[in-house]
């Protein structure tokens, strides 16, 4: 086995922890929102859905690395999460 080989298997498994990191991350972001939802869901506005939404975009962009111009719906796909307004009203 050449160091080439070595190094690359080494990086993709580097990435891979990371990945699981970040997604832990937002798994336990996620439990925290879902706990305190309870009290002001009830009453979300419009714009309180699209402040969530794009928390979680932000988020899922850094999860899996992918382009600013990615649409949130393929990262959810992706990623497999629904959608954090969705998420808390269950």
């Amino acid at each position: 086995m050449n160091s080439s080989t070595a190094e690359k298997n080494d990086t993709g498994v580097f990435r891979e922890c990371i990945s699981d990191i970040r997604m832990k991350r937002t798994k336990d972001i996620e439990g925290i929102l879902r706990y305190v939802a309870p009290t002001w869901v009830k009453n979300i506005t419009s714009r309180q859905q699209r402040l969530l939404n794009s928390i979680q975009r932000k988020f899922l962009l850094n999860i899996t690395g992918a382009y600013s111009t990615t649409p949130k719906a393929a990262l959810q796909v992706i990623e497999d999460i629904t959608p954090l307004h969705i998420n808390v009203q269950i």
